[in-house]
Order: C-alpha cells, then sequence, then structure tokens
C-alpha cells in the first residue's frame, strides 16, 4: 500500500513550488481537552505562536489538533518562515521625491526644536 503527503494530512502548495507542503487546516485549531474524565498528555499547534505544546486531553472528543509527540505535532504543522529582504524604496531613485522627503525632514527636525526647553 502506497502513501502520499495528503495521507498524512499535508496538502500540496503549487503556489510555493513543486514538493512544498503546508500544514493540514486541522492544526489550525485551538488545543482541546475534549469531554471525557482520563488525564492523557499530548501536543497541539498554537498557530499564534508557531509552536507545539503539550497540554492534556480527555480521552474522547476535542478535535484533531492533538499528537502524540512533540515530533509529531511539528512535523505536521510547523511553518518555516521565509526571511525577506527589504530594497530601498523607489522614491530614492526620483530625485525630485527624494528631494521632496528631505526638505520635509527639515522640516520636521525644527518643528521638535520649537517644542524644547533651552538651558
Amino acid at each position: 500500500m502506497f502513501f502520499n503527503a495528503e495521507d498524512f494530512g499535508y496538502q500540496q502548495n503549487p503556489a510555493a513550488g513543486y514538493g512544498s507542503l503546508v500544514p493540514r487546516r486541522d492544526a489550525y485549531l485551538l488545543p482541546s481537552y475534549g469531554t471525557c474524565k482520563r488525564f492523557i498528555k499530548v501536543f497541539g499547534y498554537n498557530l499564534m505562536t508557531n509552536r507545539c505544546t503539550e497540554y492534556i486531553y480527555s480521552g474522547c472528543g476535542g478535535n484533531p489538533n492533538r499528537f502524540a509527540t512533540d515530533s509529531q505535532c511539528r512535523n505536521t504543522c510547523f511553518v518555516v518562515r521565509k526571511r525577506v529582504t527589504v530594497s530601498e524604496p523607489d522614491y530614492y531613485e526620483d530625485e525630485d521625491a527624494t528631494e521632496a522627503i528631505q526638505i520635509d525632514k527639515r522640516k520636521l527636525s525644527r518643528l521638535r526644536g520649537i517644542g524644547r526647553i533651552n538651558g
């Protein structure tokens, strides 16, 4: 029997290029305790911190954002953030725009000086 990424909760992400994976939608749910009375240590993905955290599961109910191990949670849900390089704004290439910005900066620095107490 053959398995593919979708069988393990992953989806292909065509926008990110061939072979790129995005976490399954279940990982975006808040970890849930469930409705029973047992105490089972599990891991759930936290979208805000992009980390898997340990929590107690009751044994039934809840939602699919529940993993037996931290590594299983990370492998399924962890999102690798890409570094973005910020380039110099285009207005520096336009001399008139650059000059207008420099004039505005000088005016602003003079206005800041008016409110100061010298002494």
